[in-house]
């Protein structure tokens, strides 16, 4: 999947959550799911998206770099690599799943706010819009009556624990979970 074009001075982004009636929006969320979850069926990836949807605890919140900004700059978002005409609407830069989860290990209160996945394109990062999608699903989960805040990385995700660890997160536990079919 092609990324989306670099940015020459990114820093001026919206967070908002996804319009479940917008294709552009739906088709950014996909395309960035299967760069962050390489392993994934792009069916499967669809299925998982649809049922993320319909839930009620949960939200996706999308990162569009600022058009005004943009504007400003003189950018124009392009179709896939190459391409010269614009886009109809800017693609997301980035995006955070949040969910409400009843236990969480290392939690006391519930339910509590969990960050299920966080993605910002290559060309966007370093310029605080991670920061920007975290505070945007912490603020969520606040809203949703949530005193705790909680999120988990695979063992081998450095930089996954470093963004968690610089961003307020403390380490809990380290586990590897089992499982069998009955």
């Amino acid at each position: 999947m092609p990324l989306a074009p670099a940015l020459s001075h990114p820093d001026t982004f919206v967070v908002r959550p996804l319009d479940r009636n917008s294709e552009s929006d739906r088709a950014s969320w996909a395309r960035m799911r299967l760069i962050l979850f390489d392993d994934l069926d792009p069916e499967f990836n669809e299925a998982d998206m649809a049922a993320f949807e319909e839930r009620h605890e949960q939200e996706v919140l999308l990162a569009f770099a600022d058009d005004a900004g943009l504007e400003a700059r003189g950018f124009s978002e392009t179709v896939g690599a190459g391409a010269s005409e614009p886009t109809a609407s800017p693609q997301a830069r980035g995006f955070a799943e949040v969910a409400l989860r009843n236990l969480v290990d290392g939690c006391l209160t519930s339910p509590v706010g969990y960050l299920e996945a966080i993605y910002v394109d290559p060309a966007a990062r370093g310029h605080g819009l991670g920061k920007q999608l975290l505070d945007a699903a912490k603020d969520w989960s606040r809203e949703q009556g949530c005193t705790e805040f909680a999120t988990d990385s695979d063992l081998k995700d450095v930089d996954a624990q470093q963004f968690h660890l610089a961003n307020g997160f403390s380490e809990t536990y380290r586990i590897v979970q089992f499982r069998m079919d009955l």
